[in-house]
């Protein structure tokens, strides 16, 4: 029966969009699309060492600080011994930083992994991962079988004829799965790519450490960077919910629910089936919604 068909296709594909995301989320930066030559984290790396951004992170830093030390020396009558330490080793701090920008980048993420793993220790379990038919629809689509199959020639005709809405409704929901599937999976390889870059120019913006009054620039830079190591946390938070709901077989609206009640015959699976697919479909919707918002999200958390 192409009606369970359809459902069980739809379950099928976003089972399979459901274990592409959870690879891409537990994977290591380090290990996407690495090849045997080269590859996207050593590409970055290679970038953020190289001779030019380390050049021009130097003379960003020589520049902020003489600025700052400058102006902190005329703004006083008499030069403190200690102070102008100070400054010496907040030049010498700050010329560390550039040296140990790629360790530190590193550590961070590899902190936000570590955090993902343990959230994916819960919402990645197999039970969790199992998704089926609420009991209802699947009754439901049995009986329609069962008619189709043992019924007269007009209960067939009958049941053939009931089944064309909710197939045409479960059809709208396999076409959203797959357009937000795709859009979940395009903002989980964006965010390789927005990782890549900013390991790539890191030495530039925490070169402004350096100065006193540019520091917020370095501040800014590195909490955007944990909020960025934190994105994944969100998303995964937020598909472990959405199973979650989805496997509960619950729809959105209790008053909704209530008035599909149990099913009796297969000449009501129009109820069951609305019911189902427009609670998919907002759920997929709001999921997609979150994760596209995931990097604002961890932002906010963490200040930015």
């Amino acid at each position: 029966m192409w009606l369970g068909s359809l459902a069980n296709a739809i379950m099928e594909i976003w089972a399979g969009f459901l274990s592409n995301f959870y690879a891409l989320i537990a994977m290591d930066p380090a290990l996407w699309q690495a090849g045997e030559s080269v590859s996207p984290w050593q590409l970055a790396r290679d970038i953020q060492s190289s001779s030019i951004v380390m050049s021009v992170a130097s003379s960003i830093m020589v520049t902020v600080w003489a600025v700052s030390f400058f102006r902190y020396v005329d703004s006083l009558h008499h030069i403190d011994l200690r102070e102008v330490l100070g400054w010496v080793l907040r030049l010498a701090l700050t010329y560390a930083v550039l040296l140990m920008s790629f360790d530190i980048m590193q550590s961070v993420m590899y902190l936000g992994l570590e955090i993902n793993a343990g959230i994916l220790d819960i919402t990645g379990r197999e039970e969790m991962l199992r998704i089926e038919l609420p009991p209802e629809l699947a009754d439901g689509m049995a009986q329609a079988e069962a008619s189709l199959e043992s019924g007269s020639i007009f209960e067939k005709i009958g049941t053939f004829f009931s089944q064309l809405l909710p197939s045409l409704m479960l059809l709208v929901v396999a076409v959203v799965v797959v357009g937000c599937g795709l859009i979940i999976a395009l903002t989980l390889f964006m965010r390789f790519f927005k990782m890549y870059i900013y390991i790539a120019i890191s030495p530039i913006p925490l070169a402004t450490f350096a100065g006193s009054a540019t520091q917020e620039i370095a501040a800014h830079f590195l909490k955007s960077w944990l909020a960025m190591c934190l994105e994944i946390c969100v998303i995964s938070i937020a598909i472990g919910v959405f199973n979650a709901s989805l496997s509960s077989g619950q729809g959105l609206l209790p008053a909704l629910d209530a008035a599909v009640g149990e099913i009796s015959s297969p000449d009501v699976l129009f109820y069951p089936v609305l019911k189902w697919a427009a609670g998919f479909l907002v759920k997929i919707v709001l999921l997609t919604s979150v994760v596209r918002g995931s990097d604002r999200m961890a932002m906010r958390i963490v200040g930015v």
